[in-house]
């Protein structure tokens, strides 16, 4: 998937997983949604980074709320 730029969002043709980084926006922080349920940073800091790993499915719903968002996705073997 390479950079994905902030409140971008994407769905996985197969199941897998996704890993990568990314860092807050200023005075907000940076959050990952996966289906509805939000997960991230709150700090509000530019230079706080995260790093993430998640497994996904086809048809899973994923929207990034971030800055400089580098993500990756690998699917399962078979699929």
């Amino acid at each position: 998937l390479g950079d994905v730029y902030k409140r971008q969002s994407f769905y996985p043709s197969s199941s897998g997983f996704i890993f990568g980084k990314f860092f807050d926006i200023n005075k907000y922080g940076a959050f990952v949604t996966v289906n509805g349920t939000k997960i991230g940073s709150i700090t509000g800091l530019q230079k706080q980074g995260t790093t993430f790993f998640l497994m996904v499915a086809s048809g899973d719903s994923i929207n990034i709320d971030a800055d400089n968002v580098q993500l990756y996705f690998v699917p399962f073997a078979g699929n």
